[in-house]
């Protein structure tokens, strides 16, 4: 099946009249011309979309309407012929992956902007920790000897796993390789152990660190898994809550279906409200709150202030 549709139009005229109408019969009622950038014979339509997002406050039982721009989803390509107007466009379905990608790309850049804020609670989960564990013992060594060695990392995690946390931790300055497979503390390392006189203290602020800026990469590259959960939970609260800049109340219905909008179905129902308990724990969301998930107010005071960025 081809990605690219094609309509013909006897005029221009027509062409301005009607396109805006086949954009809303064929894509939806979101759909509108953005901006049209015109050249002899060519003329190219910029195509954006408008969503909304409905966001209910449990206690008060107050509704929120927010409509998203997604501006461009895709470019109509308009040629002049000599017999009427040609218009060539993706079709439904590719213009709902590019729509897709750019409702992901939101997601994601509120998951960086929470991770700047959060990242400090997040390493105290237990699975998180658990999960860091070997970073943790890079760093522990690092503390203790002042160096590590590739082959004493190899020796508990395998050659190919040791390098990339090595050069993962590399990556972040916190690691510098000398002579041969030897990595001794990078500028980052020291800039930390100059704030803590407790080890604790150093490697849980290391930790976050890792976390903050490696999230995706620790995900992606390293399998870290166990952290992903934590972060969409998190995101599946702090976002809606950013979109109308206060503290949400939210039951648990409005929290899965948040959840099922930024993410897809959870797996398990049973499985996804364990995370939300193993987050509120480490206070990201208001542990004195039972029954509603609420988060805490300082944590959503620094999120708002934060830059949307890609983490």
């Amino acid at each position: 099946m081809s990605l690219l549709l094609e309509k013909r139009y006897p005029d221009f005229a027509e062409f301005e009249r009607d396109f805006s109408i086949f954009l809303k019969d064929k894509f939806g009622p979101g759909f509108y011309v953005s901006k049209v950038q015109k050249s002899d014979l060519r003329v190219k339509c910029k195509v954006a979309t408008s969503i909304p997002e409905v966001i209910d406050d449990s206690k008060t039982g107050e509704r929120l309407v927010k409509f998203h721009n997604f501006d461009p989803v895709f470019i109509a390509d308009v040629s002049i012929l000599p017999k009427g107007v040609r218009v060539t466009l993706p079709n439904r379905d590719s213009a709902y992956e590019e729509l897709k990608a750019l409702m992901q790309t939101t997601t994601l850049r509120s998951e960086g902007a929470l991770l700047r804020t959060l990242h400090e609670r997040l390493v105290h989960i237990p699975l998180v920790d658990t999960a860091l564990t070997p970073i943790r013992e890079i760093v522990k060594r690092l503390h203790s000897e002042k160096e590590v060695l590739l082959k004493d990392v190899a020796q508990v995690r395998g050659k190919e796993k040791a390098l990339r946390y090595l050069s993962f931790l590399q990556g972040l300055e916190l690691v510098r390789k000398t002579n041969g497979d030897r990595y001794v503390p990078g500028i980052a390392f020291f800039a930390h152990e100059a704030k803590f006189l407790k080890e604790d203290g150093l490697y849980d602020a290391i930790l976050a660190q890792v976390l903050q800026q490696g999230y995706h990469y620790l995900a992606q590259y390293l399998r870290l898994s166990q952290i992903v959960p934590f972060i969409r939970v998190s995101n599946s609260y702090f976002l809606p809550a950013r979109i109308v800049r206060r503290l949400l109340y939210m039951r648990k219905d409005d929290f899965k279906s948040k959840y099922s909008n930024y993410y897809g179905r959870p797996k398990t129902v049973h499985r996804l409200f364990e995370y939300v308990d193993q987050v509120r724990r480490v206070r990201v969301f208001d542990p004195d709150e039972r029954d509603f998930i609420v988060g805490d107010r300082r944590l959503f005071n620094r999120y708002i202030e934060t830059p949307l960025a890609l983490p």
